[in-house]
């Protein structure tokens, strides 16, 4: 072999940054180090993710053992939201159902403080869902089939001719028709 392709293939050294190496194991140490700061990030380490399920799990269980100390007619209108540094928070749909959560809480903490949860403050908030518009416009209703037609076709004929029903029901068929 030639010396001069020797020092060209044996040394295999990057002149520069020509092959974006450096930049590229720079950025990959940096973000190896670096915890993470986003939601996709926390999902992209499993560290973040184990933490996130433990999380989940430790909130679930709550909401379970919060059921056991709430009447039927109340499970459904709060949850709990979140747990963090002792301070429990619980959503509810109304102001008067909060009102009713909170009357609940001692019971609830007890429970807790036996479970092993030391809980320093619960808030209760009322958290209204969006509820459906009544009314709301959904779309064309289907047409009536052609016996339908026909059938509304002969009520029209046996009504008598100045019948406000008559008309209502001719001024549907022309309705039907036009479209």
């Amino acid at each position: 072999m030639v010396p001069s392709q020797r020092n060209r293939f044996g040394s295999c050294h990057s002149i520069r940054d020509e092959n974006k190496m450096q930049t590229y194991l720079l950025i990959r140490s940096r973000s190896a180090n670096m915890p993470p700061t986003s939601l996709q990030d926390h999902l992209d380490h499993a560290e973040g993710m184990v933490r996130l399920a433990t999380h989940a799990k430790r909130l679930l269980r709550l909401q379970q053992l919060f059921q056991t100390t709430l009447p039927p007619e109340l499970r459904l209108h709060a949850r709990i939201a979140n747990l963090r540094l002792g301070k429990l928070v619980i959503h509810t749909t109304n102001s008067a159902v909060a009102a009713k959560v909170r009357q609940f809480t001692p019971r609830f903490t007890e429970l807790m403080s036996k479970e092993g949860i030391k809980l320093t403050e619960v808030e209760v908030r009322a958290q209204a869902l969006p509820q459906p518009v009544a009314g709301k416009y959904t779309g064309r209703p289907e047409l009536p089939k052609e016996e339908r037609k026909r059938a509304l076709t002969s009520l029209s004929q046996a009504l008598p001719l100045d019948s406000p029903i008559r008309s209502a029901v001719e001024n549907l068929l022309r309705a039907i028709n036009d479209h």
